[in-house]
């Protein structure tokens, strides 16, 4: 759900589209590589299967094999925390308290929540780490459904108004800052999945035949997330949805407008450089 985070720097939506190609693919390329890997193993060290790569390593007979194996898998677990799980922590954080904390501070804190999390529980047996992978879901699924309710069927394609995006009180501020429709969608999307996800975490517990609809919980919470976000939105309407207002509609593309003034007289307190890039291109790069 963090990929708005990236994809806003892109320079056209065209430039996404080779995530279609790749991920399906390296995703897939992962997992059968771990699979086999696994498998191998029960072969040649007669223990079982060895899915914990930190474990498998321990086996290695060469403590160079050793060292390069340990070192690439904290570069990659280095790598992926700093420049895709943090950013939307910080992100969220900034947002949320713009005077106390920064990208950099958010980053710092997310790294320190990830410590309270206890994360080693999780990944102590396979069974524990699918368990958690499939729980996960259940909140991911009504978010996406909200995302894709209000982009595509309320606001019918990406009907967005740029400058009321940047307004301490536009149209987007809703409720006190608060879109409760989105979080009645959110929360009425996960409940039906609950009694499912306390089994999956103690084994103690049992809910019968509901464990069933946890089973396909991603996708019936998304159902409902979208379906119900969209009805109401239908009966409690926040606002006129209007046409859009897109970036370039509010710069203009004439040489003789001062793309800066009109550009901090809409957005209010955004701070917006322009660097020209071509003679009729302008980057716009807003820092919130």
């Amino acid at each position: 759900c963090n990929i708005g985070d990236f994809t806003r720097f892109a320079r056209k939506p065209s430039n996404t589209w080779i995530q279609a190609l790749i991920i399906p693919f390296a995703f897939s390329a992962f997992g059968l590589i771990g699979i086999i890997v696994s498998s191998a193993s029960a072969i040649i060290y007669n223990e079982g299967i060895i899915w914990d790569p930190t474990i498998l390593i321990g086996h290695f007979e060469s403590r160079v094999a050793k060292f390069f194996a340990a070192f690439a898998f904290a570069l990659a677990t280095l790598g992926t925390n700093i420049s895709a799980n943090t950013i939307s922590a910080a992100n969220d954080l900034s947002a949320m308290f713009p005077k106390i904390f920064n990208i950099r501070r958010g980053s710092f804190v997310a790294s320190l929540l990830a410590w309270v999390c206890v994360p080693w529980y999780i990944l102590s047996s396979a069974q524990g780490f699918l368990a958690f992978m499939s729980s996960y879901s259940v909140f991911l699924g009504p978010i996406a459904g909200v995302m894709v309710s209000d982009f595509w069927l309320v606001r019918h394609i990406g009907r967005i108004q740029t400058p009321e995006l940047y307004q301490p009180h536009g149209k987007y501020w809703y409720w006190k800052g608060w879109h409760w429709r989105a979080y009645v969608a959110l929360i009425c999307g996960t409940t039906p999945n609950l009694p499912g996800f306390l089994q999956q975490i103690s084994q103690s517990i049992k809910v019968g035949n509901a464990i069933y609809i946890f089973y396909v919980g991603w996708l019936n919470s998304f159902i409902i997330g979208l379906s119900l976000y969209w009805l109401l939105w239908k009966i409690w309407p926040a606002h006129d949805i209007g046409e859009a207002i897109l970036v370039d509609d509010v710069i203009g593309s004439n040489d003789g407008i001062d793309k800066n003034k009109l550009i901090n007289d809409t957005v209010g307190s955004a701070i917006v450089t322009t660097e020209k890039h071509s003679e009729n291109t302008d980057l716009i790069n807003t820092v919130l």
